[in-house]
């Protein structure tokens, strides 16, 4: 009886010790503006492994003309570390959905981030995260077009 104690309380304290990596979202702030001043749209690496040693990569995926299409975000790194504004580097028309992914060195696994962008407009209330790379059926769904 005392191993299935000294067990369980090993398994409930293996999270506290676990960390993680993941992605923050934000609307971008004056100072983000000032650097970046098309920015839509804040992110962060949080996590308790050094974050700021992680990397994030950002695409744009939608439809323009009948035609699915993906375009690279580019990405202004901020004073804080980890932390980066996101620029407008889609088209104003169509439907577009914004895939960041996450990369860390004691993370190999990754993660995504999925977001709902059209034009400037940003829906990061109703944000996608996994700990997990996104896939191509999982943006399709996300984007509505499956």
């Amino acid at each position: 009886m005392r191993f299935v104690r000294t067990l369980a309380v090993l398994l409930l304290a293996v999270p506290a010790f676990a960390g993680g990596f993941d992605t923050e979202l934000d609307l971008p702030t004056k100072q983000a503006l000032e650097r970046a001043p098309d920015a839509v749209l804040l992110a962060r690496l949080v996590g308790c492994h050094q974050a700021e040693k992680g990397t994030i990569r950002a695409t744009a995926i939608g439809t323009l003309d009948g035609k699915q299409t993906s375009i690279p975000v580019r990405l202004v790194a901020l004073p804080a570390p980890g932390a980066y504004a996101i620029t407008q580097s889609w088209p104003d028309r169509g439907a577009w959905v914004l895939k960041l992914e996450g990369s860390h060195p004691a993370f190999p696994q990754g993660n995504s981030t999925l977001v709902k962008v059209s034009g400037r407009t940003v829906d990061h209330a109703n944000a996608k995260f996994s700990m997990k790379p996104a896939t191509a059926s999982e943006v399709a769904a996300f984007l509505g077009t499956k």
